[in-house]
C-alpha cells in the first residue's frame, strides 16, 4: 500500500472543500492540498451538483487522500459545508474553499498548536488576502478594512481563553469576522458533535456563528503566519449576500444559536439584551423595505418557528 493510501485510510485531518461552481479554481485549491509537509490527511471534495466542470476536474486528481461526493441537487451552501463534516473522517477538520489556497505549512503548523491541549477547539491563523481584481477601487477599500481583523483581539497569543475572546468580539457586535474565513481555521472534529454544524438560515456570517459557539466552550489557538491565501473576488458567495442584502437576519440567529446554551445565558448576560437590540433592528428592516418584504416576512416567521421548537437549526 502506498504512503497516500496509508494516510487517507487512517486520517488525521480532514480537509474538507465543500463547492459549487468552482472549475476556475478547484485544481490551483487541490494542488496546495497535496502539497502539504503533514501528509497524513484526507481531502474531502463535496461538489453541490455544480453545472460546470468542478467534479470532471476534481476526478483528474489520481491521489488516494483525494474523495468526491457529487449532490444530486444543490442543497445551499451551509448545508453543503454540514454534508462536508458528516462525511468526514478525521479528528480533526481544516475547511478549504475552492478559490482559496493552502500555504504548504498550513496543516503541520495549526496542528502544532491544537494538539498541544484538549481544550484547544479551534485554531486561526494570518492569511494573505489576494485582489481578483487589483484596480478595483471598491476592492481596495475592502482590502484595507479586512485584511488584518485579528488585530481587532487583545493581546492574542498562540493559545488563548475562548471565553475572554468572545467577550471582546461580542462587544463590538460580531459586526465583523475576527477570526477569519473557513480557510484560515481548523477545528477539532469533536466540536461540531457537541454545538452543531453551520445554521443554514444564516446567510453571510454563518461561520462567525460557528466560530462563536465553539469559542464559548473551548480555547482558541492562533498561529501568526500567513497559512492560507484567501481570494476576494465579486463572484463570491459573500460578496452575493452582500449584494442582495440576504443576510439582514444573521447577527439575530448569532445572539440566537449562543442562548441556546446555558453556559452562555448565565456567562453574556448581555446577550438577551443584544437579542431584543436585533429584533427591534429586523422589524424596522422589515417595514422599510416594501420591496422585500414578502420574502423577509418569511424568513422572520422561519426565525420564530425555528426559536419556537427549539434551536435546531445548525444540528448536523
Amino acid at each position: 500500500m502506498s504512503t497516500a493510501a496509508a494516510y487517507s485510510a487512517d486520517p488525521i485531518v480532514t480537509i474538507c472543500l465543500p463547492v459549487y461552481r468552482g472549475a476556475e479554481w478547484i485544481a490551483r485549491a487541490i494542488d496546495s492540498c497535496l502539497q502539504q509537509t503533514y501528509e497524513q490527511f484526507e481531502l474531502l471534495i463535496v461538489d453541490n451538483a455544480s453545472p460546470d466542470e468542478t467534479a470532471s476536474i476534481a476526478r483528474s486528481f489520481h491521489d488516494a487522500r483525494v474523495r468526491l461526493i457529487v449532490n444530486s441537487a444543490n442543497i445551499g451552501m451551509s448545508p453543503n459545508h454540514n454534508r462536508a463534516i458528516q462525511f468526514a473522517r478525521g479528528r480533526f477538520i481544516k475547511f478549504l474553499h475552492a478559490d482559496d489556497v493552502l500555504k504548504p505549512n498550513c496543516l503541520e503548523e495549526m496542528l502544532d498548536v491544537i494538539q498541544q491541549d484538549d481544550r484547544i477547539g479551534l485554531v486561526f491563523s494570518r492569511r494573505e488576502v489576494l485582489l481578483a481584481d487589483e484596480s478595483d477601487v471598491n476592492a481596495r477599500i475592502w482590502f484595507e478594512q479586512f485584511r488584518d481583523l485579528h488585530l481587532k483581539f487583545d493581546d492574542l497569543g498562540e493559545v488563548n481563553d475562548g471565553r475572554a475572546l468572545l467577550d471582546q468580539w461580542m462587544q463590538h457586535g460580531f459586526g465583523e469576522n475576527w477570526i477569519g474565513e473557513p480557510s484560515a481555521v481548523l477545528v477539532r472534529a469533536h466540536c461540531f458533535e457537541e454545538l452543531g454544524g453551520f445554521n443554514p438560515q444564516i446567510r453571510m456570517l454563518s461561520d462567525v456563528d460557528m466560530w462563536a459557539r465553539i469559542m464559548s466552550v473551548y480555547d482558541v489557538g492562533f498561529v501568526d503566519k500567513e497559512l492560507c491565501s484567501y481570494l476576494h473576488h465579486q463572484q463570491s458567495a459573500t460578496a452575493h449576500s452582500v449584494d442582495s442584502e440576504r443576510h439582514w437576519l444573521d447577527r439575530l440567529w448569532i445572539t440566537e444559536s449562543l442562548l441556546q446554551f446555558e453556559h452562555n445565558t448565565r456567562r453574556y448576560p448581555e446577550l438577551r439584551t443584544m437579542r431584543r437590540a436585533e429584533l427591534r433592528h429586523a422589524t424596522r428592516s422589515l417595514l422599510g423595505e416594501p420591496i422585500a418584504l414578502r420574502r423577509r416576512s418569511k424568513e422572520f416567521l422561519k426565525y420564530f418557528a425555528v426559536r419556537l421548537r427549539g434551536h435546531d437549526a445548525h444540528r448536523v
